[in-house]
């Protein structure tokens, strides 16, 4: 029945336009229905690779974040919430430098870990900390007394700085006196002046040594050295500490003077 309905009405119809002018109408419907296809299907392909590249975008910005915790928390020793740029203490109360001066290619990088100071009691006649990347080595001085080296280790076991050395010797009436000793020290071109030292006053000579150190890289520098020469309670002490002049040296001195703060006499 329904089918000779539509019978009918395409006759009816061809009948009152004319067979051709329904053939045109009916290649236009097709070549509309065509293009309507054709563009949904354009639309939809569009539609999805937009929301593909968000999803890409979303993965990427999710990673980048991931990244940059994992390095946050590895340069951090773990703490995704320190802060490397600020000074802070260890549980027990150790100091820490966290270095700022860039390292120096070539140049030992002491500088570029983290410096915690180490209690040493060992002497008779003071404490003291130092860094405890540093090594320690102590010798017996001709006469008494004695003498330890605090020093940056070497590669090659040679010696390297920055160090600090600390000796201790009985004032007997053979030991050398103090105008003696900045005398012969005053010829290598250091300068003299007299300072504060842990409540003592202290005869000092610094300045840059007038002679090269080859380092283990093969570069040949120069050093800057202190003394400090003063007697406390029947003992003469000579407190010498040197460092390269390089792009280590603020840091190198800043552990110097950290472990000289810390400094008491027993």
């Amino acid at each position: 029945m329904a089918g000779r309905l539509y019978t009918n009405c395409v006759e009816d119809l061809g009948n009152k336009l004319g067979w051709q002018k329904v053939a045109v109408i009916g290649i236009v419907i097709a070549i509309l229905f065509i293009l309507f296809v054709v563009f949904s299907f354009i639309y939809d392909g569009q539609e999805a690779s937009k929301n593909s590249k968000q999803n890409q975008n979303k993965n990427t910005n999710n990673s980048a974040l991931l990244d940059n915790g994992n390095n946050n928390q590895s340069n951090n020793g773990g703490n995704p919430n320190a802060n490397n740029n600020n000074p802070t203490s260890t549980p027990n109360g150790q100091n820490i430098i966290i270095p700022t001066i860039p390292v120096t290619p070539g140049v030992a990088p002491f500088s570029s870990t983290i410096l915690v100071l180490t209690p040493y009691d060992k002497s008779k006649n003071y404490t003291i900390s130092y860094p405890s990347s540093w090594e320690t080595k102590n010798q017996a001085v001709v006469g008494g007394g004695n003498l330890t080296h605090f020093t940056y280790p070497a590669a090659n076991g040679s010696e390297d700085f920055p160090r600090v050395d600390i000796q201790v010797t009985p004032i007997t009436s053979s030991t050398v006196s103090i105008q003696d000793m900045i005398n012969n020290l005053s010829s290598a071109g250091l300068n003299h002046d007299t300072v504060n030292f842990h409540g003592v006053n202290v005869d000092r000579l610094t300045g840059v040594l007038p002679f090269t150190f080859k380092t283990n890289t093969g570069q040949e520098l120069k050093a800057n050295k202190t003394f400090l020469i003063f007697d406390n309670n029947g003992y003469r002490y000579l407190i010498d500490y040197a460092y390269y002049l390089d792009g280590n040296q603020a840091n190198s001195l800043e552990a110097i003077n950290k472990t000289l703060d810390t400094l008491k006499f027993k």
